[in-house]
């Protein structure tokens, strides 16, 4: 598991760093406007895009790693139900975009969801194999997609920006980027051999209706993630969900992180079981990790947000500072509740989990409703606070039902070290000379600075987690 993690925080890391100059050249380089109609292209494909996975290749990751023997039958199955998935994706896409964004303002969004559903294609064999490499716990493959489809996200977008391309060139580096992140896995799995049509009635039949729940809490956990922005692209102009896009995008590349270290314990909290020893033993220490990883990142971007965007956007997105500050609220509590959403699943907790997020469904419409004619931008961020807190509570409600809640662990250790990087970071950012530095820079020094602190103060409580690394070592 630590040198799986390992990996993945490598592949996370180039990951966000790729993502960050993507969004720094697209904003710089389309502007407000046609980067708002980027952002709403992206968010309706993250809409659909659930749909053609609908739960089936997590129940398939639960599965092969609970029965290696059937690996050939199990794979070929969901490879062939995950075809019949993606053609009806596909199909329910275009009808949606010809209803929803046919006026002719639209123009840009239309062309821009035509071409980035082009990797949508690869979905079945693409989710097929990442099932059987994450169930075997083989990071490799996945780690070599997520490196080339990020340095072609970076050197295509370099490329456009440079050769004057266009909207159209942007979207295009953006389709091929998603393309290679479905390719590069499949040559270098063993098993993709197994990758043919198979017809098993009863296997279909008991894949779906695992699916189906698993498949609900996907399509309602990215609803409750990205209609705020949806609503927003209807009551607001492009150049607001521009600025509440640029700042989401900062919080898309931060929570990926934690996603990526529960997503390796996924085979292990499937294999321990509902109230076991050992179930109780990862959960503890991956909520200790998850707990000493979540301040800091809350206490750095919620201090220099204005610096952040401005290296991100320029000066023309300086409305996204306030918009990111609430966002990483939400960061904050999307970072421990990942563990326990991911846990119930890899439990087989998925039907109540679906009716969970169906309630905060119910909860984040009406408030999306009313707080973002009222607030824009800033209306949506906290709408989206408010459902991801409902969304734990619910949660950690449901998990008392397979085992004990995990202690808080060193919390006032954590704490001071969080309020000492606080005191730093407030510090320099009343310093005339931090005012004078380039965003770049100045982001550059309060996250060392104030980041050294936070891991002074834990190593000196001897507060720091196994695993992690600490000043003394």
């Amino acid at each position: 598991m630590a040198v799986n993690t390992s990996m993945f925080t490598v592949a996370r890391v180039v990951a966000a760093g790729a993502n960050l100059v993507g969004v720094a050249l697209t904003t710089r380089y389309l502007g407000p406007d046609e980067f708002g109609s980027l952002t709403i292209a992206l968010v309706f494909l993250a809409l659909v895009g659930p749909l053609a996975d609908l739960g089936l290749y997590t129940i398939a990751t639960r599965e092969l790693a609970k029965a290696p023997d059937q690996e050939a039958r199990l794979v070929s199955n969901v490879f062939t139900i995950g075809l019949v998935l993606t053609a009806l994706t596909a199909l329910l896409a275009v009808g949606v975009l010809l209803l929803a964004y046919s006026g002719g303002d639209d123009a840009l969004v239309r062309k821009a969801i035509v071409i980035m559903l082009i990797p949508l294609l690869l979905a079945s064999p693409a989710g097929t194999i990442v099932a059987l490499l994450i169930a075997r716990e083989q990071i490799f493959p996945i780690l070599a997609a997520a490196l080339v489809s990020n340095a072609v996200l970076v050197g295509g977008l370099i490329l456009v920006t440079s050769l004057d391309l266009g909207f159209e060139g942007v979207v295009s580096v953006y389709a091929v980027s998603g393309l290679l992140t479905g390719l590069v896995p499949l040559p270098l799995a063993k098993g993709t051999r197994n990758l043919r049509p198979s017809f098993d009635r009863d296997l279909w039949r008991q894949l779906v209706a695992w699916a189906l729940p698993q498949g609900g809490i996907a399509v309602l956990g990215h609803l409750y993630f990205r209609l705020d922005t949806f609503l927003l692209s209807f009551y607001r102009s492009d150049s607001e969900v521009a600025i509440y896009g640029a700042a989401y995008r900062v919080v898309e590349v931060l929570v990926a992180l934690p996603f990526l270290f529960v997503l390796t314990l996924f085979p292990t909290i499937a294999r321990a079981g509902a109230r076991s020893t050992r179930l109780a033993e990862v959960m503890q220490g991956a909520a200790y990790v998850l707990q000493v990883v979540t301040v800091p990142v809350l206490v750095f971007f919620i201090a220099f947000a204005p610096e952040v965007i401005e290296v991100l956007g320029g000066s023309e997105f300086s409305d996204a500072a306030p918009v990111l500050r609430i966002l990483m609220v939400n960061a904050a509590i999307v970072y421990v509740g990942t563990l326990f959403f991911h846990a119930l699943v890899a439990l087989g907790r998925q039907k109540k989990l679906f009716w969970l997020l169906l309630a905060v469904v119910a909860i984040n419409v009406p408030v999306n409703l009313v707080l973002i004619p009222l607030w824009g931008a800033e209306g949506a961020a906290v709408a989206v606070v408010i459902s991801e807190l409902a969304a734990f509570a619910l949660a950690l409600r449901l998990y008392r039902d397979v085992g004990p809640l995990p202690r808080i662990e060193r919390a006032r250790a954590t704490l001071l070290a969080g309020g000492a990087m606080a005191m730093v970071a407030a510090a320099l950012k009343l310093l005339p000379v931090t005012d004078a530095l380039p965003a770049l820079i100045a982001v550059g020094v309060g996250a060392a600075l104030s980041g050294t602190t936070y891991l002074v103060c834990l190593t000196a409580t001897g507060a720091m987690p196994p695993g992690l690394p600490s000043l003394r070592r």
